[in-house]
């Protein structure tokens, strides 16, 4: 049997979920939360304080998506009573970044501003901070989805990554770029 998921999911105050019609839904006060459920995995709700992950068949796609859906539940479960969140830092001359609308709009060094769709759900945040001495662009993304907040953060940071010799790009808070030397001239005698 799984050992993840064998685990039952407590549950934080405020913090809702039924199980019914194979469908799990998750409400708190961050969001709500609604996921399908795969043939062979079964729910239960004890009490109101812990889940329970069941396999209803003992097959190898069961045994599979046993671990699975318990940590799919549990994230929505942490979505919906704390929230998840994603900051992305934009190294370079001249990179801005600014919400307008549903939209964050990005200067990354191409010859127009970047223009990308915030889904519903997802919260983006801007600012201006100091890092090692030098002052970049943060941007915070956040929301219940654990699954939506981590996609739209790699969208972000696919649209300049860093690049090794001056490390200017788009990159993940913390990320270590590995820098690599530029060209060395070595003057010498020819033949």
């Amino acid at each position: 049997m799984s050992r993840v998921g064998k685990k039952s999911i407590p549950l934080p105050p405020g913090v809702k979920v039924v199980a019914a019609a194979r469908e799990v839904r998750a409400e708190g006060p961050k969001g709500k939360l609604c996921m399908a459920l795969a043939e062979g995995i079964g729910v239960e709700v004890n009490g109101q304080n812990e889940v329970e992950v069941t396999r209803v068949r003992e097959n190898d796609q069961s045994r599979a998506l046993h671990g699975t859906t318990r940590a799919l539940i549990a994230n929505m479960v942490t979505g919906v009573s704390k929230g998840f969140s994603r900051n992305l830092q934009l190294w370079g001359v001249g990179y801005q970044a600014e919400v307008k609308g549903s939209n964050l709009s990005l200067s990354i060094g191409f010859c127009h501003k970047v223009d990308l769709l915030i889904p519903t759900g997802i919260e983006v945040k801007t600012e201006r901070i100091s890092v090692e001495g030098v002052n970049v662009w943060q941007i915070t993304v956040s929301g219940a989805d654990k699954q939506v907040v981590g996609q739209l953060a790699a969208l972000i940071r696919k649209l300049r990554p860093p690049e090794p010799y001056k490390g200017k790009g788009i990159r993940y808070e913390k990320e270590r770029i590995l820098r690599k030397a530029g060209k060395s001239f070595q003057s010498g005698s020819g033949s």
